[in-house]
Order: structure tokens, then C-alpha cells, then sequence
């Protein structure tokens, strides 16, 4: 072209550049810039050379070219300001509670420096940030809900929505709250026809949050009318829609919902058997019904509150019958004939979460050595992948011990030696990536400690003391408490000093005090070893009860100096400002 004589125009210039950014090519794109002698005096300009950086996951530099642009007077447009806040929200490695840390900053920085509304879908980021914190802010997410609404008079969309539903439903104090929202969601907006707006449409999200806030509130009968809405929604689409069907995330939550449900007895919800009384769960006259046929679901059994199960066998059998449905569903998937509108559990995937979340139905509500079958039959016959999780999950619910005969306890014990086996080579291999800063089983220090505990304290109610003392010594020996107490380095974008022009964010939202240590190796806590200092106390030994006290007050000394020197930097910055 320049051969020809003909000058290129800008967005000739753009669309190369979008190319060399969409592929995280920096070096290119700079030298483009350099080749041409094109000054970047418009925002498209401005804003594909930040997507280069964020693209090539060079969070640092993208944060110090727009603080390089404002310098100049010229900041980079309000979405390379999202780019970069939404890239430093997805970060997962061990460090990314400083990342996201430093989206807040960058988020108040900008309103500060360069654009003061944010749009709409720069709120609807923030928002879904609140839900995806290690401690769900809901209070932030409604005071974000209502500054946009009210304040600035945006409209909000059904992500809007989703977000501020979903952020509400992962706390239990305002689940409630989330199902308010949604109706006003359905019913605040309709027009003169009584139509929801294309823009405000429920979709698989939404249906998700409200999943998820039934879930945390153990509302059995309400997830069950939710997952009936998906069903009977699903084949009356309208064109435009976005579609509602059901995959592996909602039947997580289902699960997850029979297995927080805790059934009160109702002797008048009793399946009534002729010639007998109430009868038992297992026999065929009070079965279950909740599908019609092989490849369809009975939409108004779901929905009948008075059909909930009123005891754990029934749990139990209901959650299977689901289970088996999904099997079934998915073998009749293949044929080509055959329409989707039939196969409710057609685009179910057998994730690791999905066998996760139904494994905890038959933890919670199955007598341990009916779930040990399930679980070998799962992950052993069909040959599923195990994570870190899923041993995790079967430890603790063996731990607990909750109605539990002493047989049973020991039947618990001989299974979760097994599971310790496994889990202490998947341990091993989940360490050695940890001080690389990955684990491609979902091993971290949290996980580990809850392991550890979960297997001493069933060794405890198995009156097998010296076992658990045994355990903590191997604890304390592969994670001592010395390597507890040394902080993570600071961050100096994390600086407390006034100041009203730097390389880093100016106004900031939070305070480096109360920013998630996420870095911490793993420790036992006096809540850990409880029941053992309890038998301990019950059995005479002085011995033990030393030592676990010692053990705990080591661990608990470490991260009291731990916090210490992680506080250290932020006080020497409000001396010397």
C-alpha cells in the first residue's frame, strides 16, 4: 500500500494494531507504533496497545502505561481501565488477593483521574468482584446496585442483575435479599402488556444465583421449584432469547441443595402404604416419583412442596433417581433425531465438582458404608478424576461422627484410611507445584489443613489417641511453625502516603491490614485439636496435653508475628508521610 502511494487510514492502522494485540504481541505493537510515528491521540490507539499487555498477561506494565497516560494528560479510555480490572480480578495463583486489591484501587483511582461515571458494565465487574471475594461483600455489592440506579440513572441488564443477585445469595444473611431482587427483576420493568423487556430476561446465571441462595439457606423445596421453572422454561424460548437449559452447574447447586436439607419429620407428609403404615423408603410402595419416563423429568412433582422428602433415605433416593435421569439423558443424547427439548439432562457434563457436590448427598444423608459404595462406583468403576476436594469432602464427613453407632465409627475409619492413602499422594505431588505457585488438583494450605484435622479427629472418636498424636507430629514435622511466621513481601503499589501524583493508584479502596493473606502455609489452630485435647483430657495423658497445647500455641505465635510484619510496612509509611 505505501508502495503505491496510498496513505493508510486510521483504521487501516487500528486494525493491524488490534491484530498484534489480540495475539499479546507488546514488542510488535510498540514497534508498529514506532515504524509509523503515530502518536496515540485517540483512545482506540490508547486502549489496543493496553489490550496488547493485558492480552501477553503483563498485568504490571498495562497499570504503568495508563498511569504513563494520565501522566501525559491523556488517559486511556474507560475500557482499558476494565481490561486491566478485570484481568486483575482472575487471577488465581497464591498472591491474587493483592491483585484484586489492587482492581479496587485502580477502580476509585479511575473515577478520581480520568472517568468519573462508570458504565454500565464496568459496575456489573464490580459488582460480580463482590460475589467472587474469599468473604462475599453484599453490603458493597447493593451500595454499587444503588449508586448506578438511583445515583446515575443507568439502566441495569440482566448481567446487571445477576451479579448483585449472585453476591447476596452467597451469604446466608442476605439470601433473602437475592430472591427480592429477582422479583423485582420480573416485575418492576414490565411494560403496558405485562412483557419483561428483552434486556431483563432470566437466564442461566440468574437461575444459577437463586441455585446458589437455596442452597445456602438449606431451602430444599425452592431449589426444587427452580430447577421446575428450568424444565418447563426451557421448550418455550422466544426468538431473541437467550436460552435456559440445564448443565452441570445448575445440577451442582441442586445437589448441594439436598445436601444441606435437613428434613423435619411431618408424620402427614408420610407416603401411605395400603395394609401398613408409613412404610419404608426402600420398598416399592413408597417410591418416589419424580419422572414419568426414561427421558423425561415430571415437572410437577419437582414443584409440589408437599413431595419434598421427609427423611435422609428418601433424600437419598430422590438425588439418585436425579442422578440416574442424567445418565439416561445423556446415552440418549447421541441419536441426531432426537430433540433437545426432551433431554432435560442433555447437556449435563460429568465434572469432578458435579460427582463432588452428589458424593456429599450420600455423605451427609447415607450411612458410611453405603457412601463408600458410591464412591468406589464413581470414581473407581467408572474411572472418574479425583481432585483435592473430593477427598477432602469424604474425610470430613467421615469425621464428623454425627449419628453414628461405634460400629459404624470403625466401618468410617477402615474407609477413610483408604482415602488417606490417596489423598497423601496427591498431597505430595500438590506441594511440590505449590512452591511453584500452581496446583493442577486444586491442592492449597487450606485444603491441607482441613485434611489433616478431618483425619485426626476421626481417629480421636475412635478412641485411637496415640494414632492422632502421632499425626501431629508428622503435622508439625512437614509444616513446622517457622515457616509460618515469615510475611510475604509487601507490595509497593500498597503504600499508605498522600500524595497527589504517583505510579500507582492515588485514591484507594482498602487498606493492606485487611487484605486476605493468601500465602500462608498450612498450621493447626486450637479449634483443629479440640476433641483431641478433650480425650486427651479424659484419658490422663499430661503428655498429650502438652504437647497439643504447645503445637497450638506455636502455630498461633507464628501467625500473630506473621501478622506483625505484614502490618510493619504500612505503619513506617503513615510515619514518615
Amino acid at each position: 500500500m505505501k508502495r503505491s502511494g496510498l496513505i493508510p487510514s486510521d483504521e487501516q492502522h487500528d486494525a493491524v494494531l488490534n491484530i498484534y494485540a489480540t495475539c499479546g504481541l507488546v514488542e510488535e505493537a510498540d514497534a508498529f507504533f514506532r515504524r509509523l510515528s503515530i502518536d496515540m491521540t485517540r483512545d482506540r490507539q490508547r486502549d489496543l496497545v493496553v489490550k496488547a499487555r493485558v492480552k501477553a498477561k503483563r498485568l504490571d506494565d498495562a497499570c504503568a502505561l495508563i498511569h504513563s497516560l494520565e501522566k501525559q494528560l491523556t488517559p486511556a479510555p474507560m475500557r482499558s481501565y476494565t481490561r486491566v480490572i478485570r484481568a486483575l480480578f482472575s487471577q488465581r495463583a497464591p498472591g491474587s488477593e493483592q491483585y484484586k486489591a489492587l482492581a479496587w484501587d485502580m477502580f476509585s483511582h479511575m473515577r478520581y483521574v480520568a472517568h468519573g461515571t462508570p458504565d454500565e458494565f464496568l459496575y456489573t465487574v464490580m459488582m460480580r468482584a463482590c460475589a467472587e471475594s474469599a468473604d462475599p461483600e453484599p453490603e458493597r455489592a447493593l451500595d454499587l446496585f444503588k449508586e448506578m440506579t438511583v445515583d446515575k440513572n443507568i439502566i441495569p441488564t440482566t448481567y446487571t442483575y445477576n451479579a448483585v443477585i449472585l453476591t447476596c445469595a452467597r451469604s446466608k444473611k442476605f439470601a433473602l435479599e437475592a430472591f427480592r431482587l429477582a422479583r423485582e427483576m420480573l416485575n418492576s420493568h414490565r411494560d403496558a402488556h405485562g412483557e419483561i423487556p428483552t434486556r431483563l430476561r432470566p437466564d442461566n446465571a440468574t437461575f444459577c444465583a437463586l441455585l446458589e441462595a437455596a442452597k445456602r439457606t438449606g431451602d430444599l423445596p425452592r431449589a426444587r421449584w427452580i430447577l421446575a421453572q428450568m424444565i418447563s422454561d426451557a421448550p418455550n424460548l422466544r426468538e431473541g432469547e437467550r436460552p435456559v437449559y440445564i448443565d452441570e452447574r445448575v445440577m451442582t447447586h441442586v445437589f448441594h441443595a439436598y445436601a444441606s436439607y435437613r428434613p423435619p419429620f411431618r408424620r402427614n407428609a408420610v407416603p401411605y402404604v395400603p395394609g401398613g403404615g408409613a412404610g419404608d423408603p426402600g420398598d416399592p410402595g413408597s417410591e418416589i416419583r419424580i419422572g414419568a419416563s426414561e427421558n423425561q423429568v415430571n415437572v410437577a412433582d419437582l414443584s409440589n412442596r408437599q413431595g419434598v422428602p421427609q427423611s435422609h433415605q428418601e433424600i437419598v433416593k430422590e438425588a439418585t433417581i436425579l442422578w440416574e435421569r442424567m445418565l439416561e439423558n445423556r446415552a440418549a443424547d447421541s441419536p441426531s433425531d432426537v430433540s433437545p427439548h426432551h433431554l432435560v439432562f442433555g447437556r449435563v457434563s460429568l465434572t469432578t465438582t458435579l460427582l463432588n457436590a452428589y458424593m456429599a448427598v450420600h455423605y451427609i444423608h447415607s450411612p458410611p458404608s453405603a457412601a463408600y459404595k458410591v464412591y468406589e462406583n464413581l470414581f473407581g468403576s467408572l474411572g472418574f478424576r479425583r481432585d483435592a476436594f473430593t477427598y477432602v469432602l469424604a474425610l470430613e464427613a467421615y469425621a464428623q461422627g454425627k449419628r453414628a453407632s461405634k460400629e459404624e465409627l470403625r466401618v468410617a475409619l477402615s474407609v477413610a484410611r483408604d482415602i488417606w492413602k490417596r489423598w497423601r499422594q496427591l498431597e505430595d505431588l500438590g506441594v511440590s507445584q505449590m512452591s511453584n505457585h500452581s496446583s493442577s488438583e486444586g491442592v492449597d494450605a487450606r485444603m491441607v489443613e482441613r485434611a489433616w484435622s478431618a483425619m485426626m479427629r476421626l481417629l480421636t472418636i475412635n478412641d485411637r489417641l496415640d494414632e492422632a498424636v502421632d499425626l501431629i507430629y508428622q503435622f508439625v514435622d512437614r509444616y513446622p511453625p517457622q515457616i509460618v511466621k515469615h510475611p510475604s513481601p509487601p507490595d509497593p503499589r500498597q503504600s499508605t502516603r498522600t500524595s497527589l501524583y504517583a505510579e500507582r493508584p492515588i485514591v484507594r479502596l482498602t487498606d493492606r491490614s485487611t487484605i486476605p493473606e493468601d500465602r500462608i502455609p498450612p498450621f493447626l489452630t486450637f479449634r483443629d485439636l479440640n476433641t483431641l485435647h478433650h480425650r486427651a483430657i479424659a484419658a490422663k495423658r499430661p503428655d498429650y496435653i502438652t504437647y497439643i497445647t504447645w503445637v497450638a500455641r506455636a502455630y498461633e505465635g507464628a501467625l500473630r508475628r506473621r501478622r506483625e510484619g505484614t502490618l510493619r510496612p504500612v505503619i513506617k509509611c503513615h510515619d514518615n508521610s
